[in-house]
């Protein structure tokens, strides 16, 4: 067993041997710990690397989370399980920058992924559409191909692997709740506490489903899903609604679902689309970053809410014109 390796990486086989080993739970540091990195995660904060041998707090990264993750199965919060599995897989992001290759192909091979490494890195494309980011730069089609192996750059295959843990450990675990310690489920309820209302999350906007282009409402389910999506939806998203009229403030409390959340760098970007006024793209640019959902018929999606608008406005004027003309 190497402390060192499962302590970086605890959603590993071998960290769950090294948790499923000890005979009697976790102690109170260890739970305390739990907590901690949930609190860590739901703030944005970030959870710190582990760079340190000594055993004791080895054995607490590990334990922590397992604990962790029974907090959240015991809390049911989709926006919390989503924060907490973007701060775990940037936790492991660090680390897989500062490991060698051998780790890097062990890890990958832990997530269902084999992986070839060295120069150039490569996978095979299965499996890279199964767990790339879902993120015009990470689209197949931008990517060398031969042969059914998909060629990457080190940066590029961490962020894969990154992805792949994340959506391990968004996926959850489940956990019967009477089988609970008390004091896991006691921090479960302290972090119960801390957490936001749900109504926080939604945007002040009034959006009309039937105003609104399929692509946008799909982003917006997603987003309120507490989903993490990818820069490139996320900029569109917000041109769109700028563009149609919402404030900066309200898209900003909309996009306060995201699992990475951040206000200030939110509000940054926000601001920095209004201020430079970009327009959102054309459909054809939509269906390019894997945005467009349904054939709507229009060419941009400020398009399809101008047609609605007027097709309502006509249907609006039609009923008046009848009700007129039965009271004449």
């Amino acid at each position: 067993m190497d402390p060192v390796f499962s302590s970086r990486y605890p959603f590993t086989s071998q960290a769950k041997e090294i948790v499923s080993s000890r005979k009697g739970g976790l102690t109170l540091d260890e739970v305390d710990a739990a907590k901690a990195r949930v609190l860590a995660a739901a703030s944005g904060g970030g959870l710190p690397a582990v760079r340190t041998r000594i055993a004791s707090v080895l054995e607490r990264e590990i334990f922590s989370y397992a604990g962790a993750r029974v907090i959240l199965a015991c809390l049911q919060s989709r926006y919390l399980q989503g924060r907490y599995a973007v701060a775990e897989s940037k936790r492991a992001g660090k680390h897989l920058h500062e490991d060698d290759d051998a780790v890097l192909a062990r890890v990958a091979a832990e997530l269902g992924m084999k992986v070839s490494v060295g120069t150039p890195y490569s996978m095979r494309f299965t499996e890279y559409l199964r767990f790339a980011p879902k993120d015009v730069k990470y689209k197949l089609s931008n990517k060398p191909l031969s042969g059914g192996t998909v060629t990457l750059d080190r940066n590029e295959l961490v962020r894969v692997i990154e992805e792949a843990v994340r959506l391990r450990i968004d996926a959850g675990s489940p956990v019967d709740a009477a089988l609970v310690p008390e004091p896991l489920r006691k921090a479960a309820e302290d972090v119960r506490k801390t957490l936001p209302k749900t109504g926080g999350f939604a945007a002040r906007m009034d959006l009309k489903a039937e105003d609104y282009p399929p692509c946008v409402k799909e982003l917006v389910s997603r987003l309120k899903d507490s989903e993490n999506l990818p820069h490139t939806a996320r900029w569109y998203l917000a041109a769109f609604l700028l563009q149609a009229g919402a404030k900066v403030d309200d898209v900003i409390a909309l996009f306060r679902a995201a699992p990475d959340f951040d206000e200030r760098t939110t509000r940054y970007q926000v601001e920095y689309i209004a201020r430079k006024g970009y327009r959102v793209p054309s459909c054809s640019n939509a269906e390019s970053y894997g945005i467009c959902v349904a054939v709507c018929g229009t060419k941009s999606p400020i398009g399809f809410v101008k047609r609605r608008a007027f097709a309502r406005g006509n249907a609006q004027a039609g009923g008046a014109a009848a009700k007129g003309g039965t009271g004449g």
